[in-house]
């Protein structure tokens, strides 16, 4: 219709949606590594299933219409795909079509039917989201003048397509085609508009027009359409709609360790980790690449909060408001981020001793100004996790939220040495008496008194050694189900034996809130 209009529209919208999705690779390259490239075909199965599929959404009994909903306009636009890449074309030749979807070929009479389908199915959806935002109104939803925005534009989408289909059917078939518009017409296949029902109702809306302003209708529509999905490209990465753009990449780069990959061993004996406070996560650039990705792609859907044990209880935990502080950290340092990557790679490279301190003391300054724990995130926020995973487990684009409240709680414990005041009791127990009851480590074995059990340190020829554990040995609950135990192993005959005073504690409640 117009290549020099259409040339610079392109040239101008991928122009700044190219430098913006540049910025954002870049923080996500400064970022800290994560290997997610194994199991290809895994990958490729979770992409097929939860990002495709929908499952996370269509799976919910609870929320089916709205999951459905949502799982519709994703597809819807996925069909659209071709649509437009055929819309981009007609601006620069008139007719265009891509191969195999022209009207010699069945594909392009199915592919011309379910698009006209899917547009209309959209428009309902889109219509019936904005219902739900402005008259339901779930508690766990986010309304926001951007959710509205983008619902605008999705319904602007729809009706500019179909009313653009609409007026070139009108101007076909009420005004003897003047502008010569090519349309589908096979022998085998019949007339496109067959296949389009809901352009021709489209169509009937404008059917008292004449032909000129038919016409104009027609480009107007055409450029409208253009424009706002150029608009739409450029806004998406600005917001919580750059799901749209992150999601697929994020469940195909998505954990596939049960629950997810174990938590990293760190070197307590490595004095540079204790020097640039790199033992768990204490600064924002220590989020590693696919946290990072995790933030760009949180939808503010509110499903995490909404099966979140501790935000059910009136616990000072929001995983929204814990992912979008993160979120918003992370791009008000981005600079310092990457300035700090590449002052990193300099540092690795260099040998002389006396630029690395200076590349060090550059590092330290680019630190952000706000502390990760306290004032972007609450101390009493980050220990209100009960790390059950329910979160993870309902994101529809698989966010990881758990491996970094882990992290940032071995960043307070090791390098803030903070912690809730609660196990200072029970830490000091386990360091003092081996347990975390304070008891003397000399009762540890009290309660298998007039049993009969063996000692290893008396008698070391057994078959099986019974561990107690500290809950076994001191809990009086837990006492009888250790009682209960050893009966019955002394009826089945089997030769064991137990430590007893011998016997330490594991450490595991205390390795619990920061490791699990």
């Amino acid at each position: 219709m117009n290549p020099l209009l259409m040339s610079i529209l392109l040239i101008v919208a991928l122009a700044v949606f190219g430098r913006t999705m540049v910025q954002r690779i870049q923080l996500l390259m400064a970022l800290e590594p994560a290997h997610r490239t194994d199991r290809i075909m895994d990958r490729i199965r979770n992409v097929a299933i939860i990002a495709v599929g929908q499952k996370r959404l269509v799976g919910r009994k609870k929320e089916f219409a709205s999951g459905l909903m949502h799982a519709f306009i994703f597809w819807g636009f996925c069909v659209l795909l071709i649509r437009s890449i055929m819309l981009y074309g007609e601006g620069f030749v008139e007719g265009f079509q891509l191969p195999l979807f022209n009207e010699n070929f069945l594909l392009g009479y199915l592919y011309i039917g379910l698009k006209d389908i899917m547009e209309g199915i959209v428009l309902v959806m889109a219509a019936y989201a904005i219902y739900r935002r402005a008259v339901v109104k779930p508690e766990r939803l986010h309304n926001t003048w951007e959710a509205y925005f983008v619902l605008c534009m999705i319904v602007t989408l729809m009706i500019s397509d179909l009313l653009l289909d609409g007026a070139r059917y009108n101007l076909i078939t009420l005004h003897n085609n003047p502008h010569n518009l090519h349309f589908f017409n096979n022998i085998s296949y019949g007339n496109e508009f067959i296949w389009t029902p809901v352009s021709v109702a489209a169509a009937s809306l404008i059917s008292p027009l004449g032909a000129d302003a038919t016409g104009y209708i027609l480009i107007a529509m055409f450029w409208l359409h253009i424009i706002t999905q150029l608009t739409f490209l450029n806004f998406l990465p600005l917001g919580k709609h750059f799901h749209v753009i992150t999601s697929l990449p994020n469940v195909f780069l998505k954990s596939l360790g049960y629950p997810h990959e174990k938590t990293k061993v760190l070197d307590l004996e490595n004095e540079a980790a204790w020097e640039d406070e790199s033992l768990g996560m204490n600064h924002i650039h220590q989020l590693n690449w696919k946290q990072g990705l995790d933030l760009y792609t949180c939808t503010e859907c509110g499903r995490c909060k909404e099966v979140c044990p501790a935000f059910s209880t009136d616990k000072p935990l929001n995983l929204y408001d814990f992912n979008m502080d993160l979120k918003h950290e992370l791009l008000d340092n981005a600079g310092k981020v990457i300035q700090r990557k590449k002052l990193a790679l300099a540092l690795a490279a260099e040998a002389d001793e006396a630029k690395k301190e200076e590349i060090k003391e550059q590092m330290a300054g680019l630190k952000s100004e706000k502390a990760l724990v306290g004032d972007v995130i609450k101390e009493d926020t980050l220990w209100a996790c009960t790390t059950c995973r329910a979160c993870e487990e309902v994101c529809p684009v698989t966010i990881e939220h758990v491996p970094r409240i882990i992290a940032m709680r071995q960043g307070q414990t090791l390098m803030a040495e903070a912690y809730p005041k609660e196990l200072n009791t029970a830490l000091k127990g386990l360091e003092r008496n081996g347990n975390p009851w304070g008891i003397g480590y000399d009762k540890r074995a009290d309660w298998a008194e007039g049993l009969g059990v063996k000692m290893m340190a008396e008698d070391s020829d057994v078959d099986y050694l019974l561990w107690v554990g500290c809950a076994g040995s001191f809990d009086d609950r837990t006492k009888k189900v250790s009682v209960s135990l050893v009966k019955i192993l002394q009826k089945a005959g089997i030769n064991f034996a137990i430590l007893g005073t011998e016997e330490k504690c594991t450490g595991d409640f205390a390795r619990r809130p920061v490791m699990k």
